[in-house]
C-alpha cells in the first residue's frame, strides 16, 4: 500500500485529506478501513480516500488503514503525525534613519536573511532548541542544500534578475523524524526611497516634515540632507551611496556628501530647482 497525505507537512488543526495506493491488489474491489487514533473515520467498498484534521501542536495523531483484498489478502498502512509550528521572519540589510519606526525593508537586488522561529514541544512543558533541529531550505520551491543542515536556523537571500518576489520555505524536522514543522514567507522587494529634510543648527534633521513642492528660505541660508530608505548600506555616507546634487539644472560638482547649504544671495525674491 502507498498511503499519501495533503498537504504534505500538515500544522495543528489542519484538514488533511489521505488517498491509498496500491499495485499489488485492485483497492476498487477491495473493502477498505480508515481510523484515526483507534477510531474509524469512513470505510466501504473501494474507499481509497479518507479526511480528518490533526490535533494540537506535538499532539499525536495515528493514521491507520487496512485493505481486505476481494481475494482475501489484507494489506495495512500506519502513519504518524506529530505537527509543530515553525514561523519565518525576515531582516532586510537596508538603512532606515535614527527614530525611524517602521521596518527596513527588501531594497532590489538588496540583501538579508530570514530566520526560522521553530515551536517543536520537548514534552516536558518547553521547547526543543532550535539548533537541535534539522533544517531544510528552499527558494522559489527549489532545496538549497548549501543553506541547509543541522542548526541552520537562518537563510541568506538575495534580490535577483528578473526582479520578482522571492519565496522562501523550510521543513524543520528532529533527528528521528517524529517531529515536523513547515513555514513559508514571501518577501517583496521595493524600490529605494530619497526623501529631503531641513538640517535645523539648533534642532538637528527635521524628520517631522519632509521638503518637498516648493519651501520658502526666510532666513539667510538653509542646510538640506538628503536621507535614503532602504539603501543596501549601513550609514548616509556610507561609500556605497554617491550624492550628485545640482540646481537650477547645473551639477553642484564640489557638492558630494548627504547635504548641501544653500546661501541668498539677494535680497530679491525668486525661484531655485534643486
Amino acid at each position: 500500500l502507498t498511503l499519501s497525505i495533503t498537504p504534505e507537512r500538515p500544522g495543528a488543526y489542519t484538514r488533511v485529506e489521505a488517498s491509498l495506493e496500491s499495485y499489488v491488489v485492485d483497492l476498487s474491489r477491495s473493502y477498505i478501513r480508515w481510523s484515526v487514533n483507534g477510531k474509524v473515520v469512513t470505510e466501504g467498498d473501494g474507499e481509497v480516500n479518507a479526511v480528518f484534521e490533526t490535533g494540537a501542536f506535538g499532539e499525536t495523531t495515528r493514521l491507520s488503514v487496512s485493505a481486505l483484498s476481494f481475494d482475501g489478502q489484507v494489506l495495512s498502512k500506519t502513519l504518524t503525525l506529530r505537527p509543530a509550528e515553525v514561523m519565518l521572519v525576515w531582516q532586510a540589510y537596508s538603512y532606515t534613519p535614527p527614530f525611524y519606526k517602521g521596518k527596513a525593508l527588501f531594497p532590489l537586488q538588496g540583501v538579508g536573511t530570514v530566520i526560522a522561529v521553530p515551536a517543536f514541544p520537548n514534552g516536558e512543558g518547553g521547547f526543543m532548541n532550535p539548533k537541535e533541529l534539522i533544517y531544510t531550505w528552499s527558494e522559489g520551491g527549489n532545496v538549497t542544500s548549501d543553506g541547509s543542515g543541522f542548526g541552520k536556523d537562518a537563510f541568506a537571500v538575495m534580490g535577483r534578475i528578473p526582479i520578482r518576489p522571492l519565496v522562501i520555505g523550510v521543513d524543520v524536522a528532529t533527528r528521528d523524524g517524529t517531529l515536523n514543522g513547515h513555514g513559508e514567507i514571501t518577501i517583496e522587494a521595493i524600490q529605494p526611497v530619497l526623501r529631503l529634510y531641513e538640517d535645523h543648527p539648533l534642532y538637528g534633521l527635521r524628520f517631522e516634515r519632509a521638503l518637498s513642492g516648493s519651501f520658502a528660505l526666510s532666513g539667510k541660508e538653509i542646510k538640506v540632507a538628503a536621507v535614503p530608505y532602504y539603501f543596501g548600506a549601513n550609514r548616509r555616507s556610507a561609500p556605497a551611496i554617491s550624492y550628485d546634487w545640482s540646481l537650477n539644472g547645473t551639477a553642484l560638482s564640489s557638492e558630494r556628501s548627504p547635504s548641501v547649504t544653500l546661501r541668498r544671495v539677494s535680497e530679491e525674491s525668486g525661484l531655485s530647482r534643486l
